[in-house]
């Protein structure tokens, strides 16, 4: 199962790096423009990095969207899903941690141990069944 990659439009975060390798061998562009004129290269945009309740609403969105794909599969139980709850659970255990909680090493055992029951998350099922009207016999004569 592949996730979606996970990009935003828009960018603001940048970096200045090195020409790509073999660029000595490509035609003249805008950074070479820029180079020679201005004397530094072009910045390069790099996308933004989600924050860890960005990237959980996202999993749990995902979550959702493909349990009722898989029969009898809950949204929590998939890929996705499970996902987001380690990450949600890490984030706690780290937020514990660095708020001075005594013994940090057992909380980050038992974040790393992963063995917290699976949180039901997203819509509840629909638990009422419609009873079918029982038949009647037909009538006497």
């Amino acid at each position: 199962m592949l996730l979606s990659p996970l990009r935003r439009p828009e960018a603001t975060a940048t970096r200045e790096g090195p020409e790509p390798f073999g660029s000595a061998a490509r035609t003249p562009s805008v950074a070479d423009h820029a180079t020679a004129c201005h004397g530094r290269a072009m910045v390069q945009t790099i996308p933004p990095r989600y924050s860890p309740a960005e990237l959980i609403a996202e999993l749990r969105e995902a979550a959702e969207e493909i349990a009722p794909e898989l029969n009898g599969i809950r949204p929590e139980e998939t890929l996705e899903g499970e996902s987001a709850q380690t990450l949600e659970e890490m984030q706690e255990a780290l937020r514990r941690i660095a708020s001075g909680a005594p013994n940090p090493q057992e909380i980050a055992r038992a974040a790393l141990a992963a063995k917290a029951p699976l949180r039901p998350f997203g819509k509840p099922r629909n638990t009422v069944v419609k009873m079918p009207r029982p038949k009647s016999a037909p009538p006497r004569r």
